[in-house]
């Protein structure tokens, strides 16, 4: 859980950005991944081959398809 806190919201933190990236709430930029896989149930070393099929930034669609 720490590791994919901080490769989350921490990601904003390095990037001088958290005042409006760090989470998902009232004016902030809404960020969502929709991976391949559950990253917290998925074996140790599967975790790597994790994989967005989705990607939203800002309330858009930047990277994936919607069916």
């Amino acid at each position: 859980m720490e590791a994919l806190r901080k490769y989350t919201i921490g990601s904003a933190y390095f990037a001088f950005d958290a005042n409006r990236l760090d989470s998902i709430e009232k004016g902030q930029l809404a960020g969502l991944v929709v991976l391949n896989d559950d990253p917290l149930t998925v074996l140790n070393d599967r975790v790597r081959t994790l994989s967005s099929m989705l990607t939203l930034h800002g309330g858009r669609i930047v990277a994936g398809t919607v069916r």
